[in-house]
């Protein structure tokens, strides 16, 4: 099945996600997310992709908070 979708096309789901989830506009950044996604499933495998943009994102996270240390009382 190939199926093409329109260019703007995930924006009604990302802004759906963005409300349901509190994000901000920059935190789904849908292009980025799709080259991600075709660049591993061309270049390694179709069913690498969804697992790979879950672990870029889970490392994102962790750079984020590795270099935002908590502070106590805020």
């Amino acid at each position: 099945m190939n199926e093409q979708l329109p260019p703007g096309a995930l924006d009604a789901w990302a802004e759906a996600l963005r409300e349901r989830f509190g994000l901000g506009p920059d935190d789904i950044p849908i292009p980025l997310s799709l080259a991600l996604a075709s660049d591993v499933a061309v270049g390694v495998a179709r069913p690498a992709a969804p697992l790979s943009a879950f672990v870029a994102r889970l490392v994102a996270c962790n750079v984020i908070h590795v270099r935002t240390p908590h502070r106590a009382g805020r």
